[in-house]
């Protein structure tokens, strides 16, 4: 499922719908947002028509500037116009056939930012006040006509702070979060050349947190600019993500607070006095058989204790039972326990501090842990020669050959020549060298294990600090 936003900078010649087309079919595309169309009445709809998108909504350009049209494919998406203006277009998407999106509904605003600041601001207003007549996942996608920082820009004069300030707001109060970018930084140029050449990021993609949730993979790419000053900006819902090996073992913070965990660690950890490399390898495996045999999947556990209290309450609506009393006490009790291991879980993979006891946030360790993953995840990388490339194998290579060369050096002396001609400094005495190269000692290795954050980020083990204080009996 792909939504592409262009301003084409005008849709009347054939050179536009050639490539309108070539993007269509190249792209697969569900969603064709097209901005700065400069056309209006028939020969809008004559040209939106041509281009084989078979339904479509057009907001008609004023003289020869602007005009916004969205057009989709009514086989993958149910589009209803809600509200349309000349900087935006507000609709209601229903996605008609996908396995795992079936049925599934979110709002989305196609933005096309005029360029004077006055009649921007009443377009950061229009997206506030939607913002608060709707519940539920929202896309903003477009050209926004400005930048949220300075270095957002290539060239020309810095951009006015009141102006950032005023779009940045606007997102802040709408509550949407930039959805990122793949590829080439910049979306817009002024085509100059070097010494009067300006570069912006001024398209993109944003989304609210009900919308990142339902969409965690999704991907935005700088796709190449070819006929318009703007390159089209491609969205995908749901890209193919590469596999990047089996999934790193992790103690999970809700693992110490069930009673069996402390017995595994007695059974498994140091079983037959083995090195303390090979003992590490045997609790992680006899952990991970654990972990699925206590917990198995708690989202899915969850879903069944909720189907399983409905039907209590169901029954008993007409009938009295003590047994299922009890039961309905048991289930509520441990649907609790699942809200918080759940919420350790989250806070875990969000690696934020900002939790208190008794405070449920998990939407909000969600949310973080996508924009990590999102932040993190390569989807792309430039080789030496400035080409992009997006497949995995081609990643690798790019990286490999980055590193090889970067570590890889044509001095041909060895290293001691490279310091026969240093003069002699300080020498370190006996008693000091003694001292440094002596294993440390158990006191030292607790103050060590204590100055560390307990749940951040584990070792290449998968331990993380707080299990070796609470699990091992250090005191």
């Amino acid at each position: 499922m792909k939504v592409l936003s262009w301003n084409c900078r005008g849709a009347a010649s054939n050179e536009f719908k050639r490539n309108a087309m070539e993007i269509i079919r190249e792209h697969n595309l569900g969603i064709f947002i097209i901005m700065e169309t400069k056309l209006a009445s028939d020969r809008a709809v004559e040209v939106a028509r041509s281009l084989g998108l078979p339904k479509w909504k057009l907001v008609d350009a004023d003289g020869y500037a602007g005009g916004i049209w969205i057009l989709w494919d009514d086989s993958r998406f149910a589009v209803d116009i809600l509200n349309k203006g000349s900087q935006v277009i507000h609709a209601l998407v229903k996605v008609c056939s996908h396995p795992n999106f079936a049925d599934f509904e979110w709002y989305i605003s196609a933005v096309y930012a005029r360029p004077q600041f006055e009649t921007r601001c009443k377009l950061w207003d229009n997206l506030r006040e939607f913002s608060q007549v709707i519940n539920g996942p929202w896309l903003a996608i477009g050209d926004f006509n400005d930048i949220t920082n300075q270095s957002e820009k290539f060239g020309g004069n810095p951009c006015p702070s009141y102006k950032i300030q005023a779009y940045t707001n606007c997102m802040s109060d709408c509550n949407l979060l930039d959805l990122g970018f793949n590829g080439p930084k910049f979306t817009w140029t002024n085509k100059r050349n070097s010494s009067h050449l300006i570069r912006e990021r001024l398209d993109r993609a944003w989304g609210n947190p009900p919308w990142r949730i339902k969409f965690p993979e999704a991907a935005v790419y700088h796709l190449p600019r070819l006929s318009s000053d703007h390159c089209p900006i491609m969205l995908s819902l749901n890209p193919a993500i590469p596999s990047m090996g089996s999934k790193p073992f992790r103690i999970e913070k809700f693992w110490l607070e069930h009673e069996s965990f402390r017995d595994l660690v007695a059974t498994e950890w140091g079983v037959s006095n083995l090195p303390i490399a090979e003992c590490v390898t045997h609790f992680k495996s006899s952990a991970r058989i654990w972990s699925r045999a206590t917990f198995e999947n708690i989202h899915k556990k969850k879903k069944e204790i909720l189907a399983r209290v409905a039907g209590i309450h169901r029954f008993l609506q007409s009938k009295n039972s003590s047994f299922l009393i009890q039961l309905e006490k048991e289930l509520t009790q441990e649907y609790q326990h699942i809200l918080k291991y759940e919420e350790d879980l989250w806070f875990l993979k969000s690696r934020t501090q900002w939790i208190q006891d008794g405070d449920r946030n998990t939407k909000f360790f969600h949310v973080s842990t996508i924009k990590r993953r999102s932040y993190n995840r390569i989807m792309g990388l430039k080789s030496a020669q400035g080409t992009w490339s997006y497949d995995p194998m081609g990643i690798q290579a790019i990286a490999l050959s980055y590193f090889k060369d970067l570590y890889t050096s044509s001095h041909t002396s060895s290293f001691y020549d490279s310091f026969k001609d240093i003069p002699g400094g300080p020498i370190v005495d006996h008693s000091k060298w003694d001292s440094l190269m002596a294993s440390p000692t158990d006191a030292e290795i607790w103050i060590a294990i204590k100055s560390m954050k307990a749940w951040k980020a584990p070792g290449p083990d998968g331990l993380h600090a707080a299990f070796f204080p609470e699990i091992l009996g250090f005191s």
